[in-house]
């Protein structure tokens, strides 16, 4: 099988996605399983951390069946398929979109979303948020599809002679979207990439990491953990909080509120804030949700940051 070079605007697109911490998005038209085990390899290269399961997201019928499945993994012959080779070898968690809920509180390193006539801007959302930074979105449509094709899409949520608005604004909010690119199974880049300036996360963040390590230095390294200037902000408004409640009586109250658009870090700020105050003098932290799988994020990151202070072993 020959494999064609991969375009170097995708490598550019996934690569500066990585560097800021941004997730990359790339939508596929025709065959789209062709381009997976590729994109995974791209989106997975020299990173230092662990790399997270996909999540792959369907209608009813995903295309390739159970059997199929087992048959990728015990096929032996001289020229494997990499689609075969990627089943096997890469830990995928299949979900259909009416339980993608399920999905909540869990990271991913690549999302694959199929059947796009059955998302809606709340799907997309709550999938995308599972996504970990510097991973990628990848939106897989049939070869009958273009991007002008989807705004005329009857989607599934809706009735005969409902437009979907969502559609036409989805379609040009891509035009915004600096971490984005569209391809056909052939590799070939559909659009013209924005131009992004290359700079690290890191970079963009040395400022306020020095500020909040010199005004919090017991927990500076818990502050490196953070990936983006807010949740820098955060954590430091929330590590505030802790000491100045610490050591008053139990009637004292302070609230604060976080706020920000979905898969933005809340999550994660928070599980490092709770490891923070466990530093100081709170004795129990209590945590609230509408169902566990929500908090599965802020225990990972508690568990995180506790290893960053030395304090695993206590708690």
């Amino acid at each position: 099988m020959t494999r064609k070079e991969i375009d170097g605007r995708i490598v550019e697109v996934v690569e500066n996605a990585k560097a800021k911490d941004h997730r990359a998005l790339v939508v596929v038209f025709g065959d789209g399983r062709r381009t997976i085990p590729a994109l995974h390899s791209l989106v997975s290269r020299n990173k230092a951390r662990k790399i997270h399961p996909v999540l792959w997201c369907y209608k009813t019928e995903l295309g390739f069946t159970a059997l199929d499945k087992k048959r990728h993994r015990l096929q032996k012959s001289r020229e494997s398929d990499p689609f075969d080779d990627f089943l096997s070898g890469t830990a995928v968690e299949y979900a259909y979109y009416s339980e993608a809920a399920r999905t909540l509180g869990k990271t991913y390193e690549m999302a694959v979303l199929q059947d796009f006539e059955a998302l809606t801007p709340n799907i997309i959302a709550g999938v995308v948020e599972t996504v970990v930074g510097g991973g990628m979105v990848v939106l897989l449509l049939g070869k009958e599809h273009t991007l002008d094709s989807l705004a005329d899409l009857r989607m599934d949520a809706h009735g005969w002679g409902v437009r979907s608005r969502f559609n036409t604004r989805f379609v040009r909010s891509l035009d915004h979207c600096e971490n984005y690119v569209a391809i056909d199974s052939g590799w070939n880049v559909l659009n013209t990439p924005a131009k992004s300036e290359a700079k690290t996360a890191g970079n963009s963040i040395k400022g306020e990491l020095e500020a909040s390590t010199k005004a919090h230095p017991e927990s500076a390294s818990v502050f490196r953990l953070a990936k983006t200037t807010d949740q820098l902000r955060t954590l430091s408004a929330l590590v505030e909080c802790a000491q100045q409640a610490a050591g008053k009586p139990r009637t004292h109250r302070s609230v604060v509120s976080i706020t920000a658009p979905r898969g933005r870090g809340k999550s994660a700020t928070l599980g490092m804030a709770v490891a923070c105050a466990l530093l100081g003098e709170t004795a129990a932290v209590a945590i609230t949700s509408p169902t566990p799988q929500n908090t599965g994020v802020v225990f990972a990151f508690v568990a995180e940051a506790l290893n960053a202070l030395g304090m695993a072993a206590k708690y």
